[in-house]
């Protein structure tokens, strides 16, 4: 099945790339053939969850039996996707999720634009911590 999927990809950037009917011919020959076999690879997967469901149920698998017919009639339920402000407010409107990301973004490209110097005076301060002395266990106790 992978292989005709492949091949109607090629075949359908082949059209557009230069659309000319034989392209677009071979492009919907291999659409179809791309449609039939997932459709009878989908049929098979199907036949294959419903033997083992009618096969928990002669087995007397009441927990597996009820927890599959369960997942077969779930529903797809697309997933909540929350963005919030720097405060913490939701975002509703398509224009304030846009303008937040524009935010993140920038800040994202601030920190990776800071200069050299700032980062080496970063640097130096760091190496004058890890020079000082850690605390023993005693020193920790006193300071509890």
């Amino acid at each position: 099945m992978s292989i005709a999927i492949k091949e109607k990809n090629y075949a359908r950037k082949k059209c557009l790339n230069k659309e000319t009917r034989k392209n677009r011919e071979e492009y919907e020959e291999k659409r179809k053939i791309a449609t039939k076999l997932c459709g009878r690879n989908k049929r098979e997967m199907w036949n294959k969850k419903i033997e083992e469901i009618n096969g928990a149920n002669i087995k007397k698998n009441v927990r597996r039996f009820y927890k599959e017919v369960k997942e077969m009639n779930k529903e797809y339920q697309p997933q909540n996707i929350i963005y919030k402000d720097e405060k913490g407010k939701i975002l509703t409107e398509e224009k304030d999720i846009l303008l937040r990301w524009q935010q993140y973004f920038q800040l994202l490209l601030e920190d990776e634009l800071q200069p050299l110097e700032e980062t080496e005076k970063e640097n130096e301060n760091t190496e004058e911590l890890e020079d000082t002395d850690k605390p023993t266990y005693k020193l920790k106790l006193s300071a509890i």
